[in-house]
């Protein structure tokens, strides 16, 4: 489940699930109770009442909220003011604006595997992008990528004819490389339907006889055998993206919410250097690629949001003259769309909150405040030695901001999206539930909330071991925590 802070501590995840994912706990209002002071309203709720439901709702004392909701695979948020006349608390969302957004320098780091993968991925995806939109063949999509066919048989199965199936698979590769031949001797082919729908026929078939031979060779214990390639059309060729990826030479630029994790896609960057014109770039996978040439360095980057007016942009003076990786710290929260213009919850005798009109079912409550008890310090361990002011620690500061920020930068760059599900577009987000100790070293790490792929879900775990340690919690922290995080995969 995803949370306003991203992480949930373990007593109040307990109190979660016990209210949400439980039987519905009924919360009638006191009446005979007096209403909370105004000083008693701001705060953390959780929702309880309801089946197979999370949400929460920040309450700062200032008049900012900030809601979520999470029901299967569907999350909706909303931030805005809330204000109050002892009686209800109305939430009014802020509308999505894009002059919202904010961005602060991180730090620099030296250029890593992932930004390279990601750098891989984007020229892979360009290349077959500029491929779909030059060339109308749609089968080609599907080259490289011939599955293995094995049908079930009953009882003791056959043994395969190898010898046919290999005749069969070479004649349809023959018969689709005469079809694309004939489209290449016409200037005009691509607006001829008919021979486009011909060639793309053809090079099916021969997929589909390799997709045979491929399942015989399998069942026999036959070493593979790949597709062999096609001479198409200028149209329908990949760009040598491999190439231009070995000759780069830049740096990237890391734009991502640490505290909502989320990766700042579609914003633009613009690189100024020392001399020279401008270069430009739009985030991808959370990275935007500017080029470095030898004597030539960036001197600033500038960030613009689409959308934004008034020539809303942030310009970081920044000096970088060798293949690296500069961090941006971005809040997206104002991109967010909101669940709700406008939502009122009725204060109850007990300092409770239910929402009222479409929403009315369930009831938001603070979790009860207890001190979170810490080792006895003695220790050798410097993370064992708090003082005795420090061990009185509540439950909500166990997770610092910037505690969170790093987790969700290590988990980030752990990440890696399996290859066989980017190629046939799957999304999605896992919710892992870590159990760590307080040093950070990770226990366990268990899929809590399917993304509803299992390429995704083991991408996540494989990207939670990998992330390990995670940073040490601060003093006060228990012994042993438990929390939640997002780890999402998305094409683009």
């Amino acid at each position: 489940m995803r949370t306003l802070s991203g992480l949930i501590p373990a007593a109040n995840w307990r109190r979660i699930l016990a209210g949400v994912l439980s039987a519905a706990i009924a919360a009638a209002p006191v009446a005979a109770e007096p209403a909370p002071s105004a000083d008693d309203i701001p705060g953390h709720y959780y929702l309880s009442g309801l089946m197979e439901v999370g949400s929460e709702l920040l309450l700062t004392p200032d008049g900012d909220f900030q809601w979520m909701i999470a029901y299967g695979s569907v999350d909706q948020a909303a931030e805005g003011r809330w204000t109050s006349d002892g009686r209800t608390v109305v939430l009014t969302s802020r509308p999505q604006s894009a002059d919202g957004v904010r961005f602060r320098l991180g730090e620099k780091a030296g250029w890593d595997e992932r930004a390279a993968r990601f750098l891989e991925r984007r020229r892979e995806w360009e290349a077959l992008e500029t491929r779909a939109r030059n060339c109308p063949l749609m089968s080609l999509s599907n080259e490289d990528r011939v599955e293995v066919a094995i049908a079930p048989t009953a009882g003791a199965p056959a043994r395969p004819d190898l010898a046919r199936l290999k005749a069969e698979a070479d004649r349809a590769h023959d018969a689709a490389q005469a079809s694309l031949d004939r489209l290449k001797g016409r200037a005009a082919w691509r607006q001829d339907r008919a021979l486009v729908e011909n060639a793309d026929a053809a090079i099916i078939l021969y997929q589909d006889r390799m997709a045979e031979l491929r399942g015989a060779l399998d069942l026999e214990g036959r070493a593979d055998v790949e597709p062999a390639p096609f001479d198409v059309p200028a149209e329908c060729r990949l760009s040598d993206w491999e190439k231009e990826v070995a000759a780069f030479r830049g740096v990237a630029i890391q734009v991502f919410d640490p505290e909502r994790y989320l990766r700042g896609d579609g914003i633009e960057v613009e690189a100024r250097y020392d001399r020279g014109a401008p270069v430009s770039d739009v985030v991808m996978g959370g990275y935007a690629y500017l080029p470095l040439a030898r004597g030539r360095r960036i001197t600033a980057i500038a960030l613009r949001v689409p959308g934004a007016v008034n020539d809303h942009e942030a310009i970081f003076p920044v000096i970088l003259a060798e293949p690296s990786v500069q961090l941006v710290d971005a809040d997206l929260g104002s991109l967010i769309e909101p669940a709700f213009t406008r939502l009122v919850l009725t204060i109850n005798g007990d300092g409770s909150l239910t929402p009222q009109g479409e929403m009315s079912r369930g009831v938001y409550r603070k979790p009860p405040s207890a001190p979170v008890s810490a080792p006895a310090p003695d220790s050798d361990d410097p993370a064992d030695n708090c003082s005795a002011a420090d061990q009185l620690v509540s439950a909500a500061q166990v997770f610092p901001k910037e505690w969170q920020a790093e987790v969700g930068r290590r988990l980030q760059s752990a990440q890696t999206y399996p290859l066989e599900a980017r190629a046939q577009g799957i999304e999605g987000t896992v919710y892992i539930k870590f159990r760590a100790d307080r040093r950070g070293n990770v226990k366990s790490a268990v899929v809590d909330r399917s993304s509803g792929s299992e390429l995704l879900d083991n991408a996540a775990l494989e990207a939670a071991r990998r992330a390990q340690p995670l940073p040490a919690l601060p003093c006060g922290a228990p012994e042993e925590v438990d929390f939640i995080l997002p780890v999402r995969f998305l094409t683009q």
